[in-house]
């Protein structure tokens, strides 16, 4: 005996057309992102109050950050983004290749 199944709805061509033609694009437009190349603009300038700041407690300190007052460290902290003791031994360092270079 065989069994009677639901009949078949078909979709329409015009629907099927819009389906593929949005996946296109969608995948179009990713591909887009993923490859693009990167926007070209002004870079900003660079931090040089920061720079200089961290430069003199480096001297003040003789590059060892824990010399440094709590208010400074926080500050150090805050500029280097929690890098305060690397950057106030990299920045000794730096000013001790410049005097022994002269």
């Amino acid at each position: 005996m065989r069994q009677q199944s639901a009949p078949k709805q078909n979709v329409s061509p015009i629907i099927v057309i819009v389906a593929v033609l949005a996946l296109v694009l969608f995948v179009a437009w990713r591909a887009w992102v993923a490859f693009a190349p990167p926007r070209i603009g002004k870079l900003p300038p660079p931090p040089t109050q920061d720079i200089e700041y961290i430069n003199q407690k480096a001297r003040e300190v003789q590059g060892d950050f824990s010399k440094l007052s709590p208010e400074d460290q926080m500050r150090v902290q805050r500029i280097t983004q929690g890098f305060g003791p690397a950057a106030i031994a990299s920045a000794w360092r730096r000013q001790q290749q410049g005097n022994t270079a002269r």
